[in-house]
């Protein structure tokens, strides 16, 4: 709390997921702050990340089943296209971009229901980046070409191209390749 872009970026974070109302993505109920310490309330998911879920898989020697893995995608393509195709209160999108898509930030709960999460770093076509100007963050190994190159201008289509990478990772136990 005593980085004041840090609680700034929070507070931006929070309001924008408190827009969200939609199955595949993970609710943010509340944003708060107790003796000077800023936090905001989520919907509870009770599973795990597709990382992890992909790794313990692999771990002993397997890959995580096709249909599962599309049945997984599909539900992360929903709440992508609902977050990409949001609009403000006077009907004009909002043009949000997640910026990192990535097994981590994609919650897989026991009763089968696909969140993504973490919009930390999204940025509004209406409103700036989450982030500092000119720092790039997200997982680069998910990230587009035009992503790296120039974070500040990336588009829905980055978050289509990262949900490429992420299916490719999960059906092959690899990423198609790194960005150098």
């Amino acid at each position: 709390t005593e980085d004041q872009s840090a609680v700034q970026m929070l507070i931006e974070e929070a309001r924008l997921c408190m827009r969200f109302h939609h199955p595949n993505i993970a609710q943010t109920f509340e944003l708060g702050c107790h003796d000077g310490t800023y936090f905001f309330i989520m919907e509870y998911v009770d599973g795990v990340d597709l990382g992890t879920m992909a790794n313990l898989v692999e771990s002993h020697g397997g890959r995580l089943d096709p249909a599962a893995v599309a049945f997984i995608c599909a539900g992360m393509s929903r709440g992508l296209d609902y977050a990409h195709n949001l609009c403000d209160e006077a009907g004009k999108r909002l043009g949000i971009v997640h910026r990192d898509v990535s097994p981590q930030n994609i919650m897989v709960s026991k009763d089968a229901d696909v969140k993504v999460m973490d919009f930390g770093i999204a940025k509004q076509r209406t409103g700036a980046a989450l982030t500092v100007a000119g720092f790039m963050a997200g997982t680069p190994e998910y990230m587009a070409p035009e992503q790296i190159q120039d974070f500040g201008t990336v588009t829905a289509q980055a978050d289509v191209y990262a949900l490429g990478v992420v299916a490719y990772r999960m059906f092959t136990g690899q990423v198609p390749f790194m960005h150098t």
